[in-house]
């Protein structure tokens, strides 16, 4: 229940409909090489000081979906405030962080 009432939350805060050709988050240094084993691997974004939690899917080229199910929307300058920077922890993967352009 919990977890729906941050996924409502979060979607209340996204502005927008159109995504441009840039991603707005992406893994840090991402190497499309090296790193192919994120592609489609989930994530959480964990941020104990606001009260959130986010799943992260992570797509081809390093982009980055938030929420769940996951979105592709431009996101409010909240969003932005509260996750960029921050660390992703995958089931089985190693830690990386999330970068916004």
């Amino acid at each position: 229940m919990l977890r729906l009432l941050i996924n409502i939350f979060f979607l209340s805060l996204v502005q927008g409909s159109v995504a441009g050709s840039e991603p707005y988050f992406s893994l840090a240094d991402y190497d499309a090489a090296s790193d192919r084993e994120y592609i489609g691997a989930v994530g959480i974004l964990s941020r104990p000081d606001l009260g959130l939690v986010i799943t992260i899917t992570v797509q081809s080229g390093g982009a980055l979906l938030l929420g769940d199910p996951p979105v592709d929307k431009i996101p409010s300058t909240a969003v932005k405030r509260a996750v960029c920077g921050q660390v992703i922890s995958f089931p089985n993967l190693p830690e990386r962080n999330l970068v916004c352009r």
